[in-house]
């Protein structure tokens, strides 16, 4: 296991419970991390983030499937290129509606924002190790003769 792995877990799992003790509910934690001036403004920085955030997710499945339809690995679906001036500009019906559907799903199976939330923040914190790992495996594989390097930024078991 990573050391640099353990050291963001234990900051992140030590603040967040630090929050939690300071505040009783979810509405002392919002007037705790953000006053009522910056409120709205803080509202609005977060809602443009989901748009900007969800357009790539958008424009990344657009892409991934576009290449994966061209090395053949996925069906052939219609791929529309909505504009002449700039290429890779594409948009694709089918993936779309999977993707609205996919939210649709997630959501009313959830149930409730904390679940969802609490699901990201275990996903993220799951992503965060895997690239950990990755980052150590690649390590070892590219500095075979020279392990130390890897070594000393992880310690894998």
């Amino acid at each position: 296991m990573c050391r640099v792995r353990h050291m963001i877990g234990i900051w992140s799992l030590d603040n967040f419970s630090v929050i939690l003790k300071l505040s009783k509910s979810w509405w002392q934690l919002v007037d705790l991390l953000c006053s009522v001036k910056l409120y709205w403004p803080m509202f609005v920085l977060a809602t443009l983030a989901a748009i900007i955030a969800s357009q790539a997710i958008i424009s990344a499945t657009f892409s991934i499937v576009k290449q994966s339809v061209a090395l053949g690995c996925f069906p052939r679906v219609k791929i529309v290129h909505t504009s002449d001036q700039f290429q890779g500009q594409i948009y694709i019906p089918e993936i779309n509606w999977l993707l609205m559907i996919l939210c649709l799903v997630i959501t009313a199976g959830f149930r409730d924002t904390r679940q969802i939330g609490n699901a990201y923040g275990i996903l993220s914190h799951l992503c965060l190790f895997d690239h950990s790992d990755f980052i150590f495996a690649t390590g070892k594989n590219v500095y075979v003769e020279h392990s130390v390097y890897t070594s000393k930024f992880c310690k894998h078991s």
